[in-house]
């Protein structure tokens, strides 16, 4: 096969110099220019690619020196004039060089100013933007371009830049806006006119040309920058190409590109605002539950492809397979609170593929708030938080169904806002904080029968190995569902309803609840929390993340319940004195048992495995989680992980009458459930063994 050179350029890049120029009057006066050159050289070089001949070759080294002394001995000021002088010699020099590309990127240096006055010979750097050029000069056909450009010049101003009215498919997620932060690289380059500056020459005789063109583009560019307020980026650049073009008459062409860095939408008068709002909510009477909302744009459901959204799905249908997602995404679920827990809730809901929430609260986003809301920002102050939510929803899955509702839970309006527009919920997560309404949620949905789980308190509380799901009837350390149970067992509710809760023990240096001033009782209905005598919610202290740790367990509890993942939560941990009486237990049974040897075979943290992992906190014969034992089991075997059992102080007692003591058979004494459940257990632990 025949082939042929077509073309070739070599040469050498990256040379670098710096060169001082010292003003002839008076030589502590000076300037200084760093710039990067690369040269590169066309001509009748074909046998060195062709016949390895190098004759013709004028060596990359000689080309560095060249630029290196010519830089020295000649005027580099403006580097258009230095391309030019180069591109001459090179094309002078050597008659066989028959075109020549000079490419010249300056660093800027700019002079310290001080009491308002340049310093003579101090400089200082200014960041990453720099001046260039590039000179293409055809020794053959005389033709030569001048391209001369600004590089890496960021900007940014915080206010007068707008965006809408742009076209809005079904990807679009990008809200529009009359007012934004605008951050932005300049790139802008600019190529002079051929038939103004058409020689090498002129080049070398019009010096001044470059800089005046060089500092009109900077000047338009930055002017325009600052005083455009156009809902158009590209109108802004077309304005400038076009003022440059006015404004340097030698210029045949203008390029620009504004590489956006980050744009965010601003709220104007946000702090106004949310001082408006606070006024507001106090001079309202007390009895108003609903304070007015900011007018506000609420974002709406948008079609969306069923392949895009199980793509966005895939880890949930790779962890909870496909009947699972299918029950999930089927879920009818109501939130009632839009704070701390109850965002977080909605929030992972809705990234887990539930397409119907309904989410309830009266209260709006304030500056507080964002300590621990899930994904409310400084421009949802003053908004209602189920709107807040909505919005931010519908950005991360525009496919769900959101129905916010903006008012107070209460059992009058109940029947509406859990049934309202036929929902038919499938489940009621309570996130509410107020004791009269937080029972009153619980006792309807026990009523009705509607599946609920519910938060207990999270404020105060810091360590997270403390959170804990549990009956309601078997919270513990947690004042507000204490005082919950009580209002419940007079209304004839003692259990089956799951909460997350917190088992921290209150601790003297940890965060405490804040008394009100005497001045905040002439406000009247203190008592919000009559759990917590005298507090009002607002005061008590939260640390942002516990919340979020609620509302994801309340979340993950519901996620696998509904899709009939396996899941059995341990109710209670870290009972380190629990453990230790269970082992307590069981030695003080080889006693009465009339084992003579009291030794246990089994360690303190087998103990906490038996108790957590393999019976999950509780008696498999009567499902009780207090007053719990260790028990052997069957007496014809050994002591060891696979022969004892978690029991009551009764059940043990019982087990030693008939089984240990009274040789009765196990299959005498227990039912066959749980004989079945008992084996289960034991199968767990030989499985979890594997990995110990």
């Amino acid at each position: 096969m025949q082939s042929e050179l077509y073309s070739s350029t070599y040469g050498k890049g990256n040379v670098k110099f710096l060169k001082v120029k010292k003003d002839t009057s008076n030589p502590t006066v000076q300037d200084v220019l760093e710039a990067n050159v690369q040269v590169l050289l066309r001509g009748k070089f074909d046998e060195s690619y062709t016949k390895a001949d190098n004759s013709s070759i004028v060596p990359t080294d000689t080309v560095k020196n060249t630029i290196l002394i010519e830089a020295k001995t000649s005027d580099v000021w403006p580097i258009e004039r230095f391309a030019a002088h180069l591109a001459k010699h090179f094309t002078t020099k050597y008659s066989h060089v028959e075109g020549v590309e000079v490419t010249i990127v300056q660093t800027k240096w700019t002079k310290i100013k001080l009491n308002g006055k340049d310093h003579a010979h101090s400089f200082k750097h200014d960041g990453p933007e720099t001046r260039r050029t590039f000179l293409d000069y055809d020794k053959l056909t005389k033709k030569l371009q001048v391209t001369s450009s600004i590089k890496d010049l960021t900007v940014l101003k915080s206010t007068g830049s707008m965006f809408y009215g742009y076209n809005v498919c079904d990807y679009t997620t990008l809200q529009p806006t009359k007012d934004r932060i605008l951050s932005t690289d300049v790139d802008a380059s600019w190529t002079f006119d051929p038939t103004k500056i058409s020689t090498l020459d002129d080049v070398l005789s019009h010096p001044e040309l470059f800089d005046f063109a060089y500092n009109s583009a900077r000047d338009v560019t930055l002017e325009l920058f600052c005083l455009e307020n156009s809902a158009s980026v590209q109108a802004t650049m077309y304005n400038m190409s076009h003022k440059i073009l006015e404004t340097v008459k030698e210029i045949g062409t203008v390029n620009i590109i504004l590489s956006v860095i980050a744009t965010a939408a601003i709220t104007v008068g946000l702090v106004e605002t949310y001082h408006a709002y606070e006024k507001s909510k106090q001079s309202k009477p007390t009895s108003s539950p609903q304070p007015q909302v900011q007018p506000q744009q609420v974002i709406k459901k948008r079609e969306h492809s069923e392949e895009l959204i199980r793509e966005q799905l895939a880890r949930n249908y790779a962890f909870l397979t496909e009947p699972g997602m299918e029950k999930v995404r089927s879920q009818r679920i109501v939130v009632v609170g839009a704070g701390g827990v109850g965002s977080w809730v909605a929030t992972m809901l809705a990234r887990s593929g539930v397409e119907h929430l309904r989410i309830i609260d009266f209260d709006q986003v304030s500056l507080s708030s964002l300590n621990r809301h899930a994904v409310a920002t400084l421009k949802d102050v003053g908004i209602s938080k189920v709107d807040c939510i909505k919005n931010h929803l519908l950005e991360i899955a525009p496919w769900i169904d959101i129905d916010a509702r903006n008012q107070l839970w209460n059992l009058e309006s109940a029947e509406e806002l859990i049934y309202g527009d036929d929902f038919k919920p499938t489940y009621v997560v309570d996130c509410i904080d107020n004791l009269d309404t937080k029972c009153d949620l619980l006792t309807y949905c026990h009523e009705k029968k509607i599946p609920i789980v519910s938060s207990g308190g999270a404020a105060t509380k810091s360590d997270p190995t403390r959170i804990n799901l549990a009956d309601i009837s078997k919270t513990e350390e947690d004042p507000l569902m204490k005082k919950i149970r009580v209002v419940l067992k007079k209304r004839g509710i003692v259990q089956g309803i799951p909460v997350i809760f917190s088992a921290e023990k209150p601790d003297p240096r940890k965060a405490k609840l804040l008394p009100l001033p005497d001045d905040e009782f002439a406000k009247g209905n203190v008592d919000q929390l009559s759990a917590l005598r005298d507090f009002r919610v607002r005061i008590l202290p939260v640390l942002g993340t516990m919340p979020g740790m609620f509302g994801l367990a309340i979340a993950t509890f519901i996620l696998t319940t509904v899709s009939g993942y396996p899941v059995e939560p341990v109710e209670g941990k870290n009972r380190y004195k629990v453990y230790d009486d269970l082992l307590q237990s069981l030695a003080g049974q080889q006693t009465r048992i009339g084992r003579t040897d009291q030794r246990v075979q089994i360690a303190m943290h087998e103990v906490n495995y038996l108790l957590e992992d393999v019976f999950r906190g509780k008696s498999p014969i009567s499902n009780y989680s207090t007053r719990l034992t260790l028990s052997r089991w069957d007496p014809k075997k050994e002591l060891s992980l696979q022969n004892v059992v978690i029991m009551t102080k009764d059940e043990q007692r019982n087990h030693e009458n008939r089984v240990l003591n009274g040789g009765e058979a196990l299959e005498d004494v227990y039912s066959k459930e749980v004989l079945d459940l008992i084996q289960k257990r034991f199968a767990d632990e030989a499985y979890f063994s594997q990995f110990k």
